[in-house]
Parts: C-alpha cells; structure tokens; sequence
C-alpha cells in the first residue's frame, strides 16, 4: 500500500458523504491525473484507534496553494460505523 497523505481535515456533506483531505509534500511536483492515478479508485482509512476501512473513492479534488502546496480532498461517500474520520488518520491507497 501507498501512502497518500495523513488526515488535517474531515467533514460530511449532504451531496458527498464524508470528505477527507491533507497534504503530501511528495506529490506537489505532480500534475492533477498523475495524483488522481497513484490514489486510486480505493483507499483505506486507518483512524486513531486501529481501526481500518477500505472505501471506494467517489471523487478527487486537488487545489493548489500559491506557493505550489497542492491540498488533497477525497470524497468517499457515507461510512459504516465511523461517525467523523479524525484528524491524524492515515490515508493508503489499495493496489
């Protein structure tokens, strides 16, 4: 598994589900498609207490700050048995 980025902010929409989303120094020399393909069409969230959830990524947004810090948003959908995805999760995605 690839690490993608460690969890700063999560929210829940009600067109979106839950969006996660956090930074990946790694990837800010990247364009758009080429961090949409290493993420993948699934991830698995791994939250603070151990537990691990592979999800299917519903969309990718990917902004940019002026200095070339790329932010990443994740949009996975509703999720079973997590009520919010706590900053500090990891992010991986599945091969």
């Amino acid at each position: 598994m690839k690490e993608i980025m460690t969890v700063e902010d999560s929210f829940s929409t009600k067109e979106a589900g839950v969006i996660v989303s956090g930074v990946n120094t790694e990837f800010d020399p990247l364009d758009q498609s080429e961090i949409k393909q290493l993420i993948g069409d699934r991830i698995r969230i791994v939250v603070s207490e151990g537990l691990e959830i592979d999800v299917n990524v519903r969309d990718i947004a990917i902004s940019e700050s002026i200095v070339g810090k790329k932010n990443i948003s994740i949009a996975v959908g509703e999720l079973e048995g997590v009520d919010q995805v706590s900053r500090g999760s990891m992010i991986y995605a599945i091969e």
